[in-house]
């Protein structure tokens, strides 16, 4: 044997370590692609049972409490600028960098830190429907749907825990069979019990069954990092310190587009005697079966005959006591009403208002 025929030791290390690494991306590319297909599916599968079960809420509550569901979730959803705070990125930064003794306390801080800022938000959006004086409907109505807040507030964290292990499959899995839970519930209560109240409980629902899951998976060490460290309260003010000033800036520029609820409109309910459009006049025989609730949050919620419809309304003042009133985009239910009806005819002249 040749002396040039023997391959050195530190060749054959190299070239292990190599085609490890080499291995290794390719296994990340997979599970991303994974991720990105299951992601995709699950956010299709939940908006289409989410909007199945809008539709149906819609359908068998009176315009008065769907403008109510509408008007509490709607708060409920600006709530996340506290709930959220931006903390989120921060942590996804230092989980992908961590040993696994620093990302066991990264993550129970988290989790921790985010539960608690759930019942912050809570607390807000209850006491604002207390302090102006809502209807105690539209107070209980908060109180009972910020319970979502609480549980999807430390579960949202939960997400992303597996987000910085790339095994978001599994948090595509819980969304998908938790939205069609709620909407099993949703069509349950329709034909049972269709109150405004009980149809606040499915929601409660999907965030329970989505954050068990999720908590589970943590807790069996299906993504690595677990929660079971004591929270640090030194983490907490590093994350905050990172993330609020984030979070600062999306508030303010909230604030600076949300208008509506400073105007006269907000939170009142009306009946429909005659709509004027480019069309021409349009006049109501029967004002009751045709209302528009107009939220606080910029929505309003409308009865059209048999039918129902949300979208976006935005009221300019004109003068103190002079106001311009403009319909966004309306979605509007597409059932056959008996005839004589002008559902049609009012939903065509809502858009030119």
């Amino acid at each position: 044997m040749r002396r040039d025929d023997i391959t050195p030791p530190a060749a054959h290390t190299e070239d292990a370590i190599n085609a490890a690494v080499a291995r290794e991306h390719g296994e990340q590319r997979n599970m991303a692609h994974r991720n990105t297909i299951a992601l995709l599916a699950s956010r299709l599968i939940v908006a289409v049972l989410g909007w199945s079960g809008t539709v149906l809420i819609a359908r068998h509550l009176s315009p008065d409490d769907w403008g109510v569901f509408s008007f509490v979730f709607g708060l409920l959803g600006m709530m996340s600028i506290v709930t959220d705070l931006g903390v989120g990125r921060v942590v996804l930064a230092r989980l992908l960098d961590a040993d696994p003794d620093e990302a066991e306390k990264v993550a129970s801080s988290f989790v921790s830190l985010r539960a608690v800022l759930g019942l912050i938000g809570y607390g807000i959006a209850v006491g604002y429907v207390f302090a102006l004086g809502y209807s105690a409907e539209v107070v209980q109505a908060t109180a009972l749907a910020g319970l979502v807040v609480i549980i999807a507030t430390p579960s949202h964290a939960l997400s992303v825990l597996y987000q910085s292990r790339l095994k978001l499959v599994i948090v595509a899995t819980a969304e998908g069979f938790a939205q069609l839970v709620q909407l099993i519930l949703t069509i349950i209560i329709a034909v049972s019990e269709p109150t405004l109240l009980f149809f606040i409980l499915p929601a409660i629902a999907n965030e329970l069954f989505s954050g068990t899951w999720k908590l589970v998976g943590v807790r069996r060490g299906w993504i690595g990092p677990r929660i079971t460290a004591r929270p640090s309260w030194r983490l907490w003010r590093e994350m905050l310190v990172e993330a609020v000033p984030l979070s600062v800036g999306l508030a303010m520029v909230t604030c600076g587009e949300s208008g509506a609820a400073s105007t006269p409109l907000a939170g009142s309910g009306w009946q429909l005697t005659s709509i004027e459009s480019p069309a021409g006049p349009t006049t109501v025989d029967d004002p009751a079966a045709f209302t528009v609730a107009f939220d606080a949050d910029g929505r309003a919620a409308f009865r059209l005959d048999c039918n129902r419809g949300g979208g976006s309304w935005q009221a300019t003042a004109e003068t103190p006591d002079s106001w311009t009133l403009s319909f966004g985009p309306i979605a509007v239910t597409r059932m056959m009403c008996p005839q004589p009806s002008l559902d049609t005819r009012v939903s065509a002249a809502l858009a030119d208002v």
